[in-house]
Formats: C-alpha cells, structure tokens, sequence
C-alpha cells in the first residue's frame, strides 16, 4: 500500500449476516457490501472496518449494542490505524458524530439514503439535525436526500448527492442466458428489427425457465414485474387495488421479495381477487429468489412496475432495483 493512500475506517451496522444473506439482503446492504469491495480493490485506498451482520429479526436491539461498543472501539481503532476519514454507512452510525465530536481531529463523513433522515419520530427528528451539525461531510442518494437534510438544517455546502451504483457485472454473469453486457453491447450494433427479434428469443427463453422453477406459464400472457422489499412506501397492495383491478388486459405480475407488508399485499388479492379473475390478471408472491432467478425475472417481465407511494417519514431514497 502506497504511503500515500487515503485510509478510511469504514463503520456499517446493516451487513447480512454470513451464513443467511439472501434472507437478509436489501439495496443498501448491497450497496454497501459492494462499496467496501470496491475501496477494497482501489490501490490508491487502505480501509478499516468495523461493520456488524445481523438478521433483520432483532436489528433494532442488536444495531444499539454495536453503537455501545463504538464508543470503545472506535478510539482504538483511530490511535492504531490512523485514519484520514471516518465513513458512516449511514445516519443510524453517523450517530457516533455527536459523542465523536471534539474527541478526535479526523473528519467524519456519512452516506445517507432517505429514512434515515426522515423517521417520523419527534426525538429522532431533533437527533438527525444534531448530528448532521456534527458531520464535517454528507453524501446523500439522491438530491431528494440531500434536500431533505437541508430541511433539517444542513449546511448546503456540507453536503452533495451522489446516485448509488451497482457493480453490474457482479450481479449478470458474461456467459448467462439473460440480459447482460455481453448481450447490450451486441443488440448495440444490431439493426432495429435484428435487436428486437434477439430481445424476443431472450425473454421468450427467460418466460419458460423462470415459469417452470416457479410452475407458472409465463409463456400465455404478457409479464409485469416488482423486486423489492416489501414495506408500504413500496405501493405493492396500492399497486393491485389501484392499479391492476383498472387494466383491461390480461396479465401475470410477479413480486420477487419479501418483507412485513406481505399480509397487507396478500390482504388486497385477496379483496380484489373477483375484480383481477375477471380480467384475468394474476398475482404471484414468489418471496425472496437468488441472484440468477431475479435477473431472470428482470429479462422475462414485459414492463418492470416500481409503484412507489408517500408515506410519512419513510420517503424512498434511491431504489436500487431501479439500476438492476
């Protein structure tokens, strides 16, 4: 490592827990896992960890006892490992700010992603602007992110958006049967009709496999698609009641994830389930699926629904199924 790299101590309380990620994996622990690779891979980069993997059950408990222990561990690991910043994976640690402040001389940065600025919560409230006071940087998600901690009295020029991103070729393989790269780069140099014919034996392929792992025929109507988890400002159940008991086509709409606004999603097929057999629309809840089968399902949908609503304090910051 050169003498000359920047050295991060990188501090994250929402790592999947090694031994089940599938089941405790959402867009910012991706992003997150993905991020300390990529700092991990840069030469110009020495980076210290302090991250904590935990299931979703319990998150809450287990997030303030690793907040404890920074108290003690971070000064150790600033006195043995020197480091030029302190990144925070988001506002939940960004909270070691304000006990970190006039403690220690290195400048503390924190990513933010949108409910972890706006929790609906009076103390949480007082809480998120003190220490966005005691930050020297923020990076938020997305401008609405970064508006959001303008509200809450952030200096503007403490603070930009910078758009997630994902590493693409870790999630498309360049030898799988789907939409990948490989395929972009070639339909990029194909004529029109030539494109669109590639596109169609994709799709058709991805229609048939995906249908029989999930023992659906795809193949007989047209295929709308959902990936995510499952909360309410998601607007699954909003998207069925609202949305689908209006559409005069038949249609398969596939949700892949899973979360605590299932009951609710089941509920509204359940309330609307004359009006969808009617027109001869069907919901299928497939839970949470691997790598391949979500960019499976991403190739064989027609049209990908992300049907995001307003809900108090939990606003969407950056979805990342938007990238995939």
């Amino acid at each position: 490592m050169s003498q000359s790299s920047l050295k991060v101590l990188y501090i994250s309380h929402s790592h999947p827990p090694d031994e089940a990620p599938l089941e405790n994996m959402g867009g910012m622990q991706r992003v997150s896992m993905q991020l300390v690779q990529a700092l991990v891979d840069n030469s110009t980069v020495e980076i210290q960890t302090i991250i904590q993997k935990a299931p979703w059950k319990g998150i809450e408990w287990r997030t303030l006892l690793f907040l404890l222990k920074l108290r003690r561990q971070i000064p150790q690991v600033i006195d043995s490992f020197k480091p030029d910043v302190i990144l925070f994976s988001s506002m939940v640690t960004a909270s070691m700010a304000r006990w970190l402040k006039g403690k220690v001389s290195v400048p503390m940065v924190t990513i933010n992603h949108g409910q972890d600025v706006t929790m609906p919560y009076g103390w949480y409230q007082k809480h998120v602007s003190k220490v966005l006071d005691a930050l020297d940087g923020v990076i938020s998600v997305s401008q609405a992110t970064r508006q959001a901690c303008i509200d809450r009295g952030m200096d503007p020029g403490k603070g930009v958006a910078l758009p997630n991103g994902i590493q693409i070729q870790d999630l498309l393989p360049m030898d799988a049967d789907y939409m990948n790269p490989a395929h972009v780069e070639q339909l990029l140099v194909l004529e029109p009709t030539e494109a669109v014919e590639e596109i169609k034996v994709l799709k058709r392929a991805a229609k048939k496999e995906l249908g029989e792992h999930v023992n659906i025929n795809l193949l007989d109507k047209p295929v709308l698609l959902s990936v995510g988890r499952q909360v309410p400002r998601k607007g699954h159940a909003w998207f069925i009641e609202k949305v689908l008991t209006q559409l005069n086509h038949p249609c398969h709409y596939l949700l892949v994830g899973d979360g605590p606004e299932r009951e609710t999603i089941l509920t509204a097929i359940h309330r609307n389930a004359e009006a969808l057999a009617e027109r001869h629309i069907h919901v299928h809840i497939l839970g949470r699926k691997s790598d391949y089968w979500v960019h499976k399902a991403y190739t064989a949908a027609d049209v990908f629904m992300m049907p995001n609503v307003k809900v108090e304090g939990d606003m969407e910051g950056f979805g990342i199924v938007l990238l995939e």
